[in-house]
């Protein structure tokens, strides 16, 4: 591993009507970071850039199991697609990513259906414990406050989209900032 990793294996773009809904944080000031003795260039699993919003798990639209972060040396690919222009999509298995403790297989699938939505698709076999589920997202929209599963987005431009769980599970919906250090 070199240069400028991220830990955002799974992670996502959205963009419709001329808006990037979902979004990657980019990079922190390196400047900044390394006066405060961050060892950014180091990518072991104790590495402190890990620890770092922007370049860890919890910066990225990515699958959070249990509050632990992905396995840094672990492996991913996209294992199928589609181009059909109406229902393309792309999907990988991202359990090497995970810890066996937490899940035994994990995948995510990203679609675009009939030109007209997304659908994100994750799949999680758990461990014999319970798992602890952190679905994120990183947008620069005005999150409308959350009524039961779905949620509003409003971009700069008065453009919105909706967002809705499709899952039979407990959910919480909350929003954070995301300002650099």
């Amino acid at each position: 591993k070199e240069g400028h990793n991220h830990m955002d294996e799974g992670s996502f773009y959205i963009e419709a009507k001329g808006v990037r809904w979902a979004v990657d944080l980019g990079g922190e000031n390196y400047g900044k970071l390394e006066k405060a003795g961050v060892d950014l260039w180091s990518y072991g699993p104790d590495s402190g850039r890990w620890r770092l919003m922007r370049t860890g798990l919890w910066g990225h639209n990515c699958l959070i199991l249990n509050s632990h972060d992905q396995n840094c040396e672990g492996y991913c690919k996209v294992d199928e697609s589609s181009l059909d222009p109406m229902n393309m999509w792309a999907k990988t298995d991202l359990s090497d990513l995970y810890s066996k403790d937490d899940a035994s297989y994990v995948s995510r699938k990203v679609s675009l259906v009939d030109k007209s939505y997304f659908l994100i698709e994750d799949r999680i076999v758990t461990a014999s414990k319970p798992v602890k589920l952190r679905w994120q997202m990183a947008t620069e929209a005005v999150v409308f406050k959350p009524k039961g599963k779905s949620a509003v987005l409003e971009s700069a431009e008065g453009k919105t989209l909706q967002m809705s769980v499709t899952a039979d599970v407990k959910i919480k919906m909350n929003e954070w900032s995301a300002e650099p250090y």
